[in-house]
């Protein structure tokens, strides 16, 4: 700006000459002005769209009349000598419409045509001076933020000396403002926490990352220690900062509750094992109690009846029935408490076989019939169920229910009438839900007491049991069989002296086959006509257990789980099994090496390997050391059945077809976040498989890829690889190929020991994926 000044020194400003078009066409404002009059002489066209003036009119006007500050311009004028040159950062001047802005001023006086000549340079400055207004506000915003904070705030420098603790200090670990400054982060923290949170630091610096957190022990200034989560952030290459930005806060209050409710948990869990225990003990001891008792009163019974058929006077004929009805009645109760003692202790299984439900529902009316003529009742059935009579569920303990159900509902009647009635609530291809309802016209049931009926050992009244006889478990048994079997319970309307209804809905497969889920449909396993083993299954992931075990139930077999190799010798020794089911990657002792102990005890059974996918190594070194075939995780039901009948009836080396003897990487390009096709194939298109597959990976699946990024963080390569691999059949199975590529890749990342390079990028992108699956799941119902 000085040098165009300059550049006027010593010329008539001439729109004729060059320099006066420089002049005039200067972008910067310019006027010039007589020293001594301070009037104008000459302004450019820049000077005239700024101040609004006309050329004419600033010629009749002085420097002072567009200045804000007259006397400080008059100043100017008056102070300023021939050749030198003046620099005003600040002046207000107004416009021809009144406004006022702020301008610099660079001004220089010279010799011009013989008078003493003021050549000025103006810039408007608003938009400078608006910016930088802005910027203290912000400023001063961000330092109240900062100084108000309850979060302490600090700046760390790469050397890990602390460059500024915001005041919040004070109230957290009870240092001054700059008390802490220029020394190390480290020196205030517990002694143990020092190496890994430099560990993270350097992490943080070394590679670039954006972001690290981690929780560390402080000591305050009077050596109280407090736990602190810090979150850094990088900021080096920020300008304004040079250095890491902490933000800690203070969670020793919440550290104190989660070690008290640990400690109250575990106390809980002490307090439930003891109750578990007592309660095992318990229903162990009327289990044999029960059975002790029945031993004598058979024989009770047994000899009555014989006695029966002797010659009796009248007296004796009446004395013996009373025997025989005391003993039946005693029978029956006792039946009722080994069936209660089973269900506590988890000991009741529920078939699924075909049956016809509506001869079943007559059947068991049938048994009563007699009970009810002599009070007069009339039972009859209303039979809604008008679709295929054939269904696939547990006809004897459906029957049981019922059972109790009628018995009641004779018992507490003087007479009229007791209906069954079934009908239809719900039904698809493959499934119908029946709602069963048994109303009766008895002595009903009052508001207060219907809270307690489904209790144990409880009736409506205590005269009940005096006037009815009975253990107040029936109804407790049929309640908790009607959940077992699928329902939700059984449900009661009553009210008192006009009768009571009592209801429950159960789904049942239709009889004959299982519809395929996704269209089409294919045999179920009809249990009763075919062989049922005895199978030990050898697996350690906890998903798999679940899933392989029901698999192994719905098609007709009994299971129990061993959760390693050394585990399944010991049961071998002493049990007796038709079938080892192999997983061939366990902790432990793995599958080769159990099979190996196998065969060395001289045992000749059956062992299976199960697993995702082979190498051609892994199958020869299979049949190598004797084991008997392949199956594929997931466990295809009709898969099961075929394998085991080649292995044990045609005595050969039988290998499913889902199983892929090759490289288990798919192309990337052909992987889907969720599959429907391979979840419904993987699950035999079976809605329960489905959806406690989806169920079991959904509750599993979050704490299984935490454990991947703690063994990434310890750099553990050997849990990383044992974590990877186990939720990877599953991610399978549920159709979740870009998971189960992205293990297979963590998988193969950690091998002879070490985690290479690629394992930290490929944690991240599993939360991605599980996040992508999980949102497919949601567009398809299914989640």
């Amino acid at each position: 700006m000085k040098d165009n000044l300059n550049k006027c020194n010593g010329y008539i400003l001439s729109a004729d000459d060059k320099h006066g078009q420089l002049f005039l066409n200067q972008i910067i404002a310019i006027a010039i002005a007589d020293a001594e009059t301070t009037k104008f002489l000459d302004v450019n066209d820049a000077w005239i769209n700024l101040y609004g003036y006309t050329a004419a009119e600033a010629l009749t006007m002085k420097a002072f009349d567009v200045s804000f500050e007259a006397e400080d311009s008059a100043a100017l004028f008056k102070n300023i000598k021939i050749g030198e040159s003046v620099h005003v950062p600040l002046r207000y001047h107004h416009k021809k419409d009144g406004s006022i802005f702020p301008v610099e001023v660079f001004a220089n006086c010279y010799h011009l045509n013989g008078r003493s000549t003021i050549c000025a340079m103006i810039r408007d400055i608003s938009a400078r001076i608006q910016a930088e207004e802005n910027l203290n506000k912000s400023e001063k915003l961000f330092r109240a933020l900062i100084e108000n904070s309850p979060v302490l705030i600090q700046i760390l420098n790469v050397d890990g000396t602390i460059a500024y603790s915001s005041p919040t200090i004070k109230e957290i670990l009870g240092y001054d403002e700059g008390e802490m400054l220029n020394q190390s982060f480290i020196k205030f923290l517990d002694p143990e926490d020092a190496v890994s949170f430099m560990k993270e630091f350097n992490n943080l610096i070394i590679a670039g990352d954006a972001k690290k957190s981690c929780e560390v022990r402080f000591f305050k200034k009077n050596s109280e220690r407090r736990y602190i989560e810090v979150r850094m952030a990088n900021m080096i290459n920020e300008p304004s900062v040079k250095g890491i930005i902490i933000n800690a806060i203070d969670i020793t209050n919440q550290k104190t509750i989660e070690n008290e409710l640990k400690k109250t948990a575990s106390v809980a869990e002490e307090a439930k094992a003891a109750a578990n225990s007592a309660n095992k003990a318990k229903s162990q001891f009327l289990a044999n109690i029960s059975h002790e008792i029945r031993t004598p009163l058979n024989s009770i019974l047994g000899f009555s009846e014989m006695m029966k058929k002797t010659p009796l006077l009248g007296e004796q004929k009446e004395l013996v029935d009373y025997i025989t009805f005391s003993g039946k009645c005693l029978y029956t109760l006792i039946d009722d408490v080994l069936d209660f003692s089973k269900i506590e202790a988890g000991k009741i299984d529920i078939e699924k076989i075909e049956f016809d439900l509506e001869k079943s529902v007559n059947d068991t009316i049938s048994m009563l019939k007699a009970q009810a003529a002599e009070k007069n009742i009339y039972i009859s059935h209303l039979n809604g169920y008008k679709s295929d009579r054939f269904l696939s569920g547990d006809p004897k303990r459906l029957s049981q229910v019922l059972l109790n159900l009628l018995s009641n509902a004779v018992k507490f009647s003087e007479n009229g009438k007791v209906i069954v009635k079934t009908e239809i609530v719900k039904e698809t291809a493959q499934r119908v839900d029946i709602e069963f309802n048994v109303m009766d016209e008895g002595i009903g049931i009052s508001p207060e007491k219907l809270k307690t009926i489904f209790a144990p050992f409880m009736q409506s009244d205590g005269s009940v049991t005096r006037r009815y006889g009975g253990t107040g478990l029936g109804l407790t048994i049929a309640n908790q069989l009607v959940k077992l079997m699928g329902g939700g319970g059984i449900g009661v309307e009553s009210t008192q002296n006009l009768g009571s209804r009592f209801y429950f809905t159960i789904g049942f497969a239709r009889g004959g086959q299982l519809k395929k889920a996704g269209g089409g449909e294919q045999n179920a396993p009809v249990i009763a006509d075919k062989n049922k083993y005895d199978i030990l299954l050898v697996e350690d992931n906890y998903m798999n257990i679940i899933l392989i075990k029901k698999i192994v139930r719905l098609a007709g077999h009994r299971v129990q789980v061993a959760e390693n190799g050394l585990e399944a010798i010991k049961l071998l020794e002493t049990g007796r099994y038709d079938i080892v089911l192999l997983d061939l990657q366990m902790p432990v002792m793995d599958g080769f090496e159990t099979a190996e102990k196998i065969r060395a005890m001289g045992l000749e059974i059956p062992v299976i390997a199960v697993t995702a996918s082979a190498t051609r190594e892994d199958l020869e070194l299979c049949k190598q050391i004797g084991m008997n075939g392949f199956l594929s995780k997931p466990i295809d039901i009709n898969e099961l059945d075929r394998v085991i009948e080649k292995v044990i009836k045609a005595n050969e080396f039988a290998v499913s077809d889902r199983v892929k003897i090759k490289d288990d990487k798919a192309a990337a390009g052909d992987l889907l976040a969720f599959n429907k096709k391979t979840l419904f194939e993987n699950m035999s298109g079976i809605d329960e498989l489905i959806k406690d597959s989806l169920e079991l990976f959904m509750k599993y699946s979050p704490q299984n890829i935490e454990n991947i990024q703690s063994a990434l963080n310890a750099n553990d390569a050997q849990k990383l690889k044992f974590y990877s691999h186990s939720l990877k059949s599953t991610a399978r199975g549920v159709g979740a190929e870009t998971i189960a590529d992205v293990l297979y890749r963590l998988e193969k990342s950690a091998v002879h020991g070490k985690i290479d390079g690629s394992a930290a990028e490929l944690t991240a992108s599993l939360c991605v994926e599980y996040d992508k699956f999980i949102a497919e799941l949601k567009k398809e119902g299914l989640f």
